[in-house]
């Protein structure tokens, strides 16, 4: 088994993201569960399911339900470690728990260039934009609850 924290917190430095964040989004999604996995039943999106199944070896309708999937301690969507350029099996961010922690890593380093704001960037994380409902983001409970963990982590932080 990996050392979760250990792994986060080296794939943050090596590619330049907030350490902070990056766990105290993984305490949130899984609290530090390297091989969660959760299926999204109304996930609506998936790309490019034909060519990732034929090179998986799985049917279509696996790379489907792989893709509304989430994996690992930062609980990337199958679909967004896609984005992020992840070509393998979708099973192996199951059974190689640092390779999700790599491609959600990167995928939070892709969010906080395109959002200046951390709300924005924990909200996009999870809900894949910052959407707002009046004065709050749609999925506001589980922006607060990252801040909550980001406020903890950054007390104790030297």
């Amino acid at each position: 088994m990996i050392n979760v924290k250990e792994t986060i917190t080296k794939e943050c430095q090596s590619q330049g993201v907030d350490e902070t964040l990056a766990l105290a989004i993984a305490t949130i999604e899984s609290h530090f569960d390297s091989i969660a996995f959760r299926f999204e039943p109304k996930f609506p999106y998936s790309m490019n399911v034909d060519q990732f199944a034929k090179q998986s070896r799985v049917s279509q309708d696996t790379e489907k339900m792989l893709q509304a999937c989430s994996f690992g301690a930062m609980q990337i969507m199958g679909l967004t470690a896609r984005e992020a350029g992840f070509k393998g099996p979708l099973l192996d961010l199951l059974f190689m728990p640092a390779k999700p922690i790599h491609y959600a890593v990167k995928h939070l380093k892709k969010l906080c260039s395109r959002y200046e704001s951390e709300d924005h960037i924990i909200a996009a994380y999870n809900a894949g934009s910052p959407r707002r409902k009046g004065n709050e983001f749609v999925n506001q409970e589980y922006v607060d609850k990252v801040k909550v963990e980001l406020k903890k982590i950054r007390a104790i932080s030297p």
